[in-house]
């Protein structure tokens, strides 16, 4: 996974990654850190089926938009390298490739009540 040059990814034993090339794991979990700037994370380019990326808000999506590239895949059946925007505070959005397509899956805000 490569990211921008701005903003952080984090995953959650605090690895940090700035402007290097990352690449996701099955089942990987990440912060992306929007606070100095919008920027692009890119998804693996050659994915198995079943391969699940996750990435929660670490700041604001609203003000500064995580953009994320599908790397020669698509996105919900977008055209092929149709990135997509995620503008939405507080949103925590998982990937999951299903062979054809990465599927979406979104959750706002905290998980469940006590």
């Amino acid at each position: 996974m490569y990211v921008g040059n701005q903003g952080s990814l984090v995953t959650p034993f605090a690895k940090l990654c700035l402007d290097v090339s990352e690449i996701f794991c099955l089942l990987d979990g990440y912060i992306a850190d929007t606070t100095a700037g919008s920027f692009t994370v890119t998804l693996p380019a050659t994915p198995a089926i079943g391969t699940q990326v996750y990435i929660a808000d670490g700041a604001n999506w609203s003000i500064n938009n995580l953009i994320v590239s599908p790397n020669g895949n698509s996105i919900e059946n977008l055209p092929t390298n149709e990135t997509v925007v995620f503008d939405i505070g507080g949103a925590h959005v998982s990937f999951i490739y299903d062979g054809t397509t990465w599927e979406v899956y979104t959750q706002l805000g905290a998980q469940g009540t006590e």
